[in-house]
């Protein structure tokens, strides 16, 4: 059984990912869900865990907690923070690939901007960039995905369900 850990799973992009997951595994039952986060006793954690996903307390700065979190982990979605600061956001990602790669994770899906490798004056492409050379260097399977890409998608995935459901 292939196991997913989702980082930002109480956020929008990762809680995006741990719904869809939740939906598919509550139908499946053929994937083991994780997700990090640094308050596993909120509300929005438990929520996650009452819905079938595991909750493991860590931090992207944080080595060995991320090493508890990914032992044992096929696939992992990575979101990192602009608001962290590009410095910030640069080390929480290459921590995350570095360990990923350590304890053998076998695909990584990441977050990042299109345009991440030409826009050099906005910081947090710079830092997102940064991070999408990382996998890069390190992984053998990765995806590094637009932020614009999954919101296309989504409304894509509106629309089908809308001729579904409406016949068109």
């Amino acid at each position: 059984m292939p196991s997913i850990l989702i980082v930002g799973a109480t956020g929008k992009q990762g809680g995006k990912a741990i719904s869809t997951l939740l939906d598919h595994q509550s139908k499946n039952k053929d994937i083991s869900l994780r997700f990090i986060t640094r308050n596993p006793d909120s509300a929005s954690a438990q929520k996650l865990v009452n819905q079938g996903a595991q909750a493991f307390k860590a931090d992207l700065f944080d080595k060995e907690s991320l090493r508890q979190a990914l032992t044992g982990v096929d696939r992992a979605f990575l979101v990192t923070d602009a608001m962290a600061g590009e410095e910030k956001e640069t080390q929480q990602g290459k921590t995350f690939i570095d360990v990923s790669k350590e304890v053998g994770v076998k695909h990584i899906v990441f977050t990042s901007v299109s345009a991440a490798d030409t826009a050099v004056t906005v910081p947090h492409f710079r830092s997102k960039y940064e991070v999408s050379l990382s996998m890069g260097r390190c992984r053998s399977s990765a995806n590094i995905v637009g932020r614009e890409i999954l919101d296309r998608f989504r409304s894509y995935v509106h629309y089908l369900e809308a001729r579904r459901i409406y016949g068109e």
